[in-house]
Order: structure tokens, then sequence, then C-alpha cells
């Protein structure tokens, strides 16, 4: 893979709340460690909690008055 566009994914993520991509790595190692259906379960847990958090509102929110979100990791 090319290291610009290794550098253009990593700058997007970074923008991202980070109490999604802490969840998405757990989701992703469990992933490979355990069978699918187990894996499929976790990361419909991730999800939940996910949505359900403080930074979800938040994206939500930026996303209908414009703007760029300001994500806390809640």
């Amino acid at each position: 893979m090319d290291l610009e566009i290794v550098i253009s994914m990593a700058q997007r993520m970074i923008r991202q709340s980070p109490l999604s991509i802490k969840w998405a790595k757990k989701a992703i190692n469990l992933g490979q460690e355990t069978s699918l259906s187990v894996g499929l379960r976790y990361e419909a847990l991730a999800e939940c909690l996910v949505m359900s958090s403080k930074d979800a509102g938040e994206g939500m929110a930026a996303f209908f008055e414009k703007r760029k979100p300001q994500f806390k990791g809640e």
C-alpha cells in the first residue's frame, strides 16, 4: 500500500471519535482470535455502546448544525 494512502487514512481516522476507534480496534482484534459468530456478537455490542455515547450525540448534532464535531471520547 502506498504511504500517502496510509497517511491519508490515518488522518481521516484521527478526526473520528476516540471511543469509536477504541471499540473498533477491540472488535478487530477479538475477531481474529475467535469464531465469526462470537466476533459478530461482540461487534454488535460495541456498536450499541458507541451509539449510546455522548460522542454519538455530538456527531449527530454537529452533522445537523453543519459544523465539525468536538469528540471527547465519552
